[in-house]
């Protein structure tokens, strides 16, 4: 490390020069490390080196575009400049994988080693604390540096670097649209975050910073988390482009031609949901399955909307209950629905969805049961089985109701959102309308998928698919006379209903 003999002995100019690099990351990387970045800086890149100079920034979350160099950025240039001027004990680098990890620190290491501008500067960063110094697993610089490279879910906290915590975590795209699919797996990456991952600072030393860097792959994310979290962290977004009009935020990178000309792609491969997340940080885009002009409302006893008077509806409520009741866990959500085969409509009636106890939603069920006339429940089992039909069923006996049962089983071959995306062509056809009390959560979710936090709502109004195919209730063909029905079914030979068949009431 260049010691302060060492520093008043370089020439006045070059003296200047590493003063300036001590105070700015932009500095730093355009003297230093000038090849790897060959186009002129955007303004979103001057706004993100002004925060990483920020002293006072404790805690910052930043989005950044697809291309934008966050990696060379938070992995290279900025933990190079706390190295080179020694503004750092213990520097954890933190990516979605071990191995990615790795390879970020390894990259780090060696353009210390072999940059020249380094070596004039600052001499050999070698460790001389112990031969292993320099192994891929941590390394220590000769200033006696600590650098960790850390995979997402790895442990962290209580690995010391002699009696220092680390006191820099720079986190890089450590999600991904894969990973950020299953409920468990986003809650498994944010339970690592919050305790080992941030557990692993000393709370009472100011100085520690955690820099979160990466894409949005959904508003259930936790760089999402961190940005929505105005009071404790800082954050910024940085977009290639506006979403009005399209116009290159860095016309140097991109041209507002070739922006227009990479949407248009994306649009005909029906992949704009992805460019959106990648480059303008937006989980709702133009190709969503939901749009706002397809959806209809009603008012619930006014005019035509007497259903509970209604021959022609049947109505059924479902039920999608979460695991657990644990403030990070899903609601549960129980909806009410009417089904008009003759008029070819489906009615969401009535939602209820919070956090509830087993006894608070059989409560809630049933009493919806009774509001909408309906003798049929069906009730999401997947992953609950006995565990939730058998105390439902239990109930329905024990208060004497004359409720049919029917058991919903989320098929391997279809995942959540491929469920819920089916809903959409019924959407598109007018067959849908809201009551005007449930339209604004329903809506919001909807407008919100695939990307959206909360689909307890849509999760469980998709399953009226699975319903009506369960039980044979299909669209009546048009100008069909209802005499012409009766005289035809008669002509019919009826066989016994099926188990568990909800045909047979």
């Amino acid at each position: 490390m260049l010691t302060a003999e060492e520093f008043r002995k370089l020439p006045s100019d070059v003296k200047d020069i590493v003063a300036l690099c001590q105070r700015s990351t932009k500095a730093t990387a355009e003297v230093f490390f000038p090849e790897r970045f060959t186009t002129p800086f955007s303004p979103g890149h001057l706004r993100l080196f002004e925060l990483l100079d920020d002293t006072t920034t404790q805690k910052l979350a930043v989005f950044a575009h697809r291309g934008f160099g966050k990696t060379t950025i938070l992995n290279v240039v900025s933990p190079a400049q706390k190295i080179m001027f020694h503004d750092r004990r213990y520097i954890v680098q933190c990516s979605e994988t071990a191995d990615l990890a790795i390879q970020h620190s390894d990259t780090l290491r060696k353009e210390l080693m072999t940059n020249a501008m380094v070596e004039k500067c600052f001499g050999s960063i070698k460790s001389a604390v112990s031969s292993d110094g320099f192994s891929k697993e941590r390394w220590v610089t000769a200033g006696g540096i600590m650098v960790l490279p850390r995979g997402t879910g790895q442990q962290i906290r209580g690995l010391l670097h002699g009696r220092s915590r680390p006191d820099l975590l720079n986190f890089d795209d450590i999600e991904s649209p894969k990973a950020n699919k299953s409920d468990v797996d986003r809650e498994n990456l944010k339970r690592w975050f919050w305790s080992d991952a941030l557990g692993c600072v000393d709370r009472h030393d100011p100085n520690w910073r955690v820099r979160v860097i990466g894409n949005i792959v959904g508003e259930d994310c936790l760089l999402k988390d961190l940005i929505d979290d105005d009071k404790n962290w800082r954050h910024e977004f940085l977009p290639l482009f506006e979403k009005e009009g399209h116009k290159s935020l860095w016309p140097e990178h991109m041209s507002d031609a070739e922006v227009e000309a990479m949407i248009a792609e994306y649009e005909l491969h029906y992949r704009l949901t992805e460019l959106y997340l990648d480059y303008i940080g937006e989980y709702h885009s133009p190709d969503s399955p939901f749009q706002k002009e397809h959806f209809q409302r009603y008012r619930e006893g006014t005019g035509e909307w007497r259903l509970n008077e209604d021959p022609d509806t049947e109505s059924v409520v479902i039920v999608d209950p979460a695991r657990t009741t644990e403030s990070t866990s899903c609601d549960t959500a129980i909806v009410g629905i009417a089904i008009s085969l003759k008029k070819h409509e489906i009615y969401v009636r009535e939602v209820v969805s919070r956090k509830m106890r087993p006894d608070e939603i059989f409560d809630e069920a049933f009493n919806m049961c009774h509001r909408l006339k309906a003798v049929t429940l069906g009730i999401e089992v997947t992953g609950l089985h006995d565990f939730i039909t058998h105390p439902v069923l239990n109930e329905i006996i024990k208060r004497g109701l004359a409720i049919n049962l029917v058991e919903l089983k989320a098929t391997a071959e279809k995942s959540k959102n491929e469920r819920i995306a089916a809903l959409s062509p019924f959407y598109r056809l007018r067959h849908v309308w809201h009551e005007e009390s449930c339209a604004q959560v329903i809506e919001s979710q909807l407008l919100n998928f695939p990307g959206g936090k909360q689909v307890d709502v849509i999760d469980a109004f998709s399953y009226i698919i699975r319903m009506m195919s369960l039980g044979d209730r299909f669209f009546s063909p048009p100008d069909v006379d209802d005499k012409d029905i009766e005289d035809e079914y008669e002509s019919l030979e009826y066989e016994p209903a099926l188990a568990g068949d909800w045909r047979m009431i």
